[in-house]
């Protein structure tokens, strides 16, 4: 398993826990310190899907891959299919 696969377990993990209303403390923070976290990913990401193509999302296949990355984060997080415009 590598680091990124042990944030997503760590991540689903914490997630679960959190729908439970069973974490304590230390896990919180941990929560709390991914929450800090996103959106550092969030711009990262967004820039990665229009590099080359700034400010219009990119077609490369590296850019496809950012932006389906942004849309699931945020179907998951319940917002719509894109992400705004983050830094034109």
């Amino acid at each position: 398993m590598n680091d990124i696969d042990k944030h997503i377990a760590e991540c689903e993990r914490l997630a679960t826990f959190a729908k439970a209303e069973v974490l304590d403390s230390e896990e919180m923070k941990r929560v709390e310190s991914y929450l800090r976290a996103l959106p550092a990913l969030l711009r990262d990401l967004d820039r990665l899907a229009r590099l080359g193509n700034k400010p219009h999302y990119g077609n490369s296949d590296g850019n496809k891959i950012a932006q389906q990355a942004l849309a699931a984060l945020s179907r998951e997080a319940g917002l719509s299919e894109r992400l705004p415009e983050i830094d034109k």
